[in-house]
């Protein structure tokens, strides 16, 4: 999602004009902004009445989002107040994921190697 002040005239009047026409987007559009609000500030007070309102939304994924948070809730609570976290390792572990992806049916581990290990100096 690109964040309001990063978009193009032409996003917004997009996003507008979606949003005008389907207030669950609308809704989905407002929790999924004000959350990564909420992430960014560190804002670890709000999270509960953030909870309660994607909650009421009803919407499907915001309730399986709200379970999951729920279900490791001290965890999310320390991603607010810890500054380390596993981002780094995550991102090389999605990138040596599509790295295999991509050869599926016609890489042998030895082109996989090849792709994955820096180059010898």
């Amino acid at each position: 999602m690109v964040l309001p002040e990063r978009r193009t005239a032409e996003q917004t009047t997009l996003v507008e004009t979606l949003c005008a026409s389907c207030p669950t987007l609308t809704t989905c559009r407002d929790l999924a902004l004000s959350f990564q609000d909420i992430m960014g500030r560190r804002a670890k007070d709000e999270l509960d009445d953030w909870l309660d309102t994607a909650k009421a939304s009803e919407l499907p994924a915001f309730l399986t989002f709200v379970r999951g948070i729920r279900a490791d809730y001290a965890a999310v609570k320390a991603a607010f107040s810890l500054e380390w976290n596993n981002g780094p390792t995550e991102g090389h572990v999605n990138r040596l994921k599509f790295i295999k992806r991509q050869g599926y049916g016609r890489a042998s581990f030895d082109l996989l190697k090849r792709r994955v290990l820096p180059m010898p100096i």
